[in-house]
């Protein structure tokens, strides 16, 4: 398991992105159980609010992974299709 970054995980919300109900949640949360913590995103696979952006995370996933290039461009699509 790697150190990685949550700003760059597809599952990182940031504080501005945040519905009010949730945000207050997290606060509830960081005040019970990391006092004196800054609330600095949420973690959507988790459930749980980020308190520092750089650790280790079994749940990571990068935003890169969430679109994948296309097999072919759209010019061999259009030439698969016309010329059968």
């Amino acid at each position: 398991m790697k150190v990685v970054d949550c700003r760059k995980c597809r599952f990182f919300r940031s504080i501005e992105e945040l519905p009010e109900p949730v945000l207050i949640n997290a606060w509830a949360w960081i005040e019970e159980n990391r006092p004196g913590s800054r609330l600095l995103g949420y973690c959507t696979r988790y459930d749980r609010p980020v308190t520092h952006y750089r650790g280790r995370c079994y749940g990571f996933k990068p935003r890169e992974e969430q679109w994948k290039p296309a097999k072919y461009t759209i010019t061999e699509w259009l030439e698969k299709i016309i010329g059968q």
